[in-house]
């Protein structure tokens, strides 16, 4: 973290301006979104400033949180994307029941 000469906010802002763009990059990557890399990236730094001082590696640690952030996306969409499938699914499986339904019923 900072030496004595360097201030916590000065040591982030570096960090930040020296890493912003390689981070989006990666992020960007995983989550096809400029977007929502963005607001990873974001998510990403606010928890390494907060975690600052604990930490001995931020960079290490921006881009670890970063990356596991960017899982926690993927993960997220595919669980939507499959329950939004299992929906379609079922609902199409219904509306031939009631097709059938319907023409026996004539």
């Amino acid at each position: 973290m900072p030496s004595n000469s360097e201030s916590r906010t000065e040591v982030f802002t570096q960090l930040f301006a020296e890493s912003r763009q390689a981070l989006l990059s990666y992020i960007r990557r995983f989550v096809g979104s400029k977007e929502t890399a963005k607001e990873i990236v974001q998510e990403a730094f606010l928890r390494t400033y907060r975690q600052g001082e604990s930490v001995t590696t931020l960079r290490a640690f921006l881009f670890s949180t970063a990356r596991n952030l960017a899982a926690n996306e993927y993960r997220h969409r595919r669980t939507v994307e499959r329950d939004a499938q299992a929906n379609l699914e079922e609902y199409r499986a219904n509306d031939e029941c009631e097709s059938l339904e319907s023409g026996l019923i004539r």
